[in-house]
């Protein structure tokens, strides 16, 4: 159908501010059309407008994200606190270009008891790969800028030696359990050796890595503990432990309130602790 002159009109005024998009909807034409019109009169969208459009498609394409990050921006539920809890332990966030990827890589065993857990809170995918000599591991993962964002800006990524304070005061009080036994999930260990009379707890992390909000809980709990850093030709990083069933019982009795009911973690690390409290 032919262009009135009101339509060229309205292509002369606008075509550079509003771009192509914009005005097939305005004019109630095809995208290829009005193209096909502009280029015929010599007209351009502006530099601007094609960075504004950009940015409009992108956040179009946020709202279709697969896992909501507003559910951890805005942390209400056991799931999401006890899945910020193990992606500070073992998480890897990868923020390059148009990179924005959060992924969890286990033994198949593990990631089998997460997965569900993560689909709580969105569509994550899943894959698993088998390598040489090595156990089946499984793979959680998803793409989100602002997820990504967000758990950069509260010291998650890579290489991550900062104390967790900052996220979890973003975090409910009657939610931080759940965080802690994301993290202990992830990089703690629960020990006994009732020959030697050894029970203890354990948390690992890099040499520098800064244990005050570890700290602060076991504090807060009277639980006794120790740091050590271990430095040489073949290692180098840092723990912090609590040795003794009462110190061990009080941190347990925490971590562990409501596990009955709620089933959220590792049954294995879970059961650990349960036997070091009976021993």
């Amino acid at each position: 159908m032919k262009y009135t002159l009101k339509e060229i009109q309205f292509l002369n005024d606008n075509y550079s501010k509003l771009g192509c998009k914009v005005c097939a909807d305005k004019l109630n034409r095809s995208y290829g059309g009005i193209s096909w019109k502009a280029r015929g009169l010599n007209l351009k969208v502006s530099k601007k407008t094609i960075l504004k459009n950009h940015k409009r498609i992108w956040e179009e394409r946020i709202i279709k994200y697969k896992v909501n990050q507003n559910n951890f921006i805005n942390c209400s539920t056991p799931e999401v606190a006890y899945i910020l809890g193990l992606l500070w332990a073992d998480g890897h966030i990868r923020q390059i270009g148009y990179t924005n990827e959060i992924q969890l890589e286990n033994i198949k065993k593990d990631t089998d008891i997460f997965y569900p857990i993560f689909l709580k809170t969105g569509n994550w995918r899943i894959l698993f790969r088998q390598r040489e000599n090595r156990q089946e591991q499984g793979l959680i993962r998803t793409s989100n800028k602002l997820l990504a964002s967000f758990l950069i800006e509260n010291n998650y990524g890579p290489h991550n030696i900062k104390s967790a304070d900052k996220i979890l005061s973003l975090i409910p009080d009657n939610l931080h359990q759940y965080w802690f036994r994301g993290l202990i999930d992830g990089d703690g260990c629960w020990y006994l050796n009732i020959k030697n009379s050894c029970r203890q707890f354990s948390l690992a992390g890099s040499y520098e890595q800064n244990w005050l909000y570890f700290e602060n809980l076991l504090s807060k709990l009277n639980i006794k503990f120790s740091i050590k850093r271990i430095k040489n030709k073949r290692n180098s990083s840092s723990y912090i432990r609590s040795f003794g069933r009462k110190n061990l019982i009080k941190l347990g009795n925490y971590i562990y309130q409501n596990y009955e009911q709620d089933k959220i973690g590792l049954d294995r690390k879970y059961n650990k602790f349960i036997e070091i409290k009976n021993s």
